[in-house]
């Protein structure tokens, strides 16, 4: 039986956006990828388009440098979100400042709802 999960409308417009594109972003910067201990929780963050990536890099949400790279959509499905899994992180979706984080997911239910048909995530 495949487990239930729950959509909040950030996570639903985070899949439509996703699947209408095929693009994930990220932050990066010289040191690597983007991962926080926000919420005291191992968290990689992801955003649906490069201005909502951008507007994270220059909030103050994160204190140094970073740049948005593209992931594309199945990379970010296969092997971004596995590799998540298999290391215990969660997903963050949307985050934009301290004052308007988004989300963090357990990587499964962001697979599942970003492969869903827009229809099952209402």
């Amino acid at each position: 039986m495949r487990p239930a999960y729950q959509i909040n409308p950030i996570c639903a417009q985070f899949a439509e956006r996703v699947r209408s594109s095929g693009t994930v972003w990220l932050l990066h910067d010289d040191a690597g990828v983007l991962v926080s201990a926000l919420g005291g929780e191992r968290a990689v963050p992801f955003w649906s388009s490069r201005a909502l990536a951008e507007k994270a890099a220059e909030s103050d949400l994160f204190a140094r440098s970073l740049l948005p790279v593209d992931v594309s959509l199945d990379d970010w499905i296969s092997k971004w979100l596995v590799k998540l899994e298999s290391q215990g992180a969660v997903v963050g979706l949307e985050w934009l400042s301290t004052h308007t984080n988004g989300l963090n997911y357990h990587p499964a239910a962001v697979k599942h709802f970003a492969t869903q048909q827009a229809v099952g995530l209402v």
